[in-house]
C-alpha cells in the first residue's frame, strides 16, 4: 500500500515546473481503514529577475485508493514573464502484487508567449515503484515525454525514498534526458521531518543543467541551475496546509516562489486520512 501512497504525492503535483510545486505535496498519504480521496488546491506567487513576476493556480483531485485503481485529474493555469498557459491532466495508479505500483499520466494544454501564435503543451509519463524493503526503502523509475513549444524529448528519472523511522522521510533522485533536445542532467534531494501534532518541516535542493521549460520559463538553450526550498505543513480543521519558499538560479535568471497548497479529504469512505512518511 505504501508504494501506492508514494505515487499519490506525485500525482497531486502539477506539470514539471521546478521543486516549489512538487514540494508543496506530502511525501505520502496513508488512508485509514476506509480510504478516501483528496482535493489539492494550490497557489504559487513568483518573482523573476530580470523580467516580471507571475502566478500559478491549480486544482487536483486524487480518488480513493482502496482495492482499485486510483484515478487522479487536475487543471492548472500559469503566467510568468509574459508567458501564459493552461494544462489539464489525468491518470491512474495501479497496484500490481505486493510490492509493485504502476502509474500512467497525460497532460494536455497550450499557451502563448507575447504576441506569437501560441504553443502546445503535451506530457506523457509512465512510472514504476518497487518496494525494496517493506515500509522502508522504495525505488521509483519514470520515463516522461514532453513536447513544450519547440522543446521535445524524454526525461528518465531514478529515485530512492528511504524511511528510516516514522518521523523521517528522505528522497534522492537523478534525472537525465534520453532523447530530443532537452539537454537535461540533474540531481535532487528532499528531507521531511514529522513532528508532534501532525506538524511537518521539509527541505530540498536540486543541482545540474536543464532547459528553462522544465521550470515553466520559455528559453532557447540549456542552462546550469541551482534550486533550494524550505517549507512547513500543518493541520487545519482536518485538512493540511503546506507553505514552501523556493529559490531558483537558472543561468542569469533568478526566481523566488512562494507556494501554498491545501489538501482536503474529498471522496467516499469512512475515516479521515492521516499523513505519514
Amino acid at each position: 500500500m505504501k508504494a501506492v501512497l508514494l505515487f499519490l504525492s506525485l500525482a497531486a503535483s502539477g506539470p514539471a515546473s521546478g521543486l516549489a510545486q512538487d514540494a508543496a505535496q506530502p511525501p505520502a498519504v496513508e488512508p485509514a481503514a476506509a480510504p478516501r480521496g483528496a482535493l489539492f488546491v494550490s497557489l504559487d506567487l513568483s518573482d523573476l529577475s530580470p523580467g516580471s513576476g507571475g502566478d500559478r493556480a491549480a486544482v487536483d483531485w486524487v480518488g480513493p485508493s482502496g482495492g482499485r485503481p486510483t484515478w487522479f485529474a487536475g487543471l492548472a493555469t500559469s503566467r510568468i514573464a509574459g508567458t501564459e498557459w493552461h494544462v489539464g491532466r489525468f491518470g491512474a495508479v495501479v497496484k500490481a502484487g505486493a510490492r509493485n505500483t504502476f502509474e500512467g499520466e497525460a497532460q494536455v494544454g497550450g499557451g502563448r508567449t507575447g504576441d506569437d501564435d501560441g504553443f502546445d503543451y503535451r506530457v506523457i509519463a509512465a512510472a514504476l515503484t518497487r518496494e525494496l524493503v517493506p515500509g522502508r526503502l522504495f525505488l521509483r523509475l519514470e520515463d516522461r515525454y514532453l513536447d513544450v513549444d519547440a522543446v521535445r524529448g524524454n526525461l528518465a528519472e531514478a529515485a530512492f525514498t528511504l524511511v528510516p523511522n516514522p518521523r523521517l522521510s528522505t528522497r534522492l533522485a537523478y534525472t537525465r534526458s534520453t532523447g530530443g533536445n532537452f539537454e537535461t542532467d540533474y540531481v535532487t534531494g528532499r528531507v521531511d521531518v514529522f513532528l508532534e501534532n501532525r506538524l511537518r518541516v521539509l527541505g530540498g535542493v536540486a543541482l545540474g543543467r536543464s532547459r528553462p521549460e522544465i521550470f515553466d520559463v520559455i528559453g532557447e538553450a540549456a542552462l546550469d541551475f541551482e534550486e533550494a526550498y524550505v517549507g512547513v505543513a500543518f493541520p487545519v480543521r482536518g485538512s493540511e496546509l503546506t507553505a514552501v519558499v523556493d529559490r531558483l538560479e537558472l543561468g542569469d535568471v533568478e526566481r523566488g516562489t512562494l507556494s501554498l497548497s491545501l489538501r482536503v479529504p474529498w471522496g467516499w469512505g469512512g475515516d479521515r486520512e492521516r499523513v505519514k512518511p
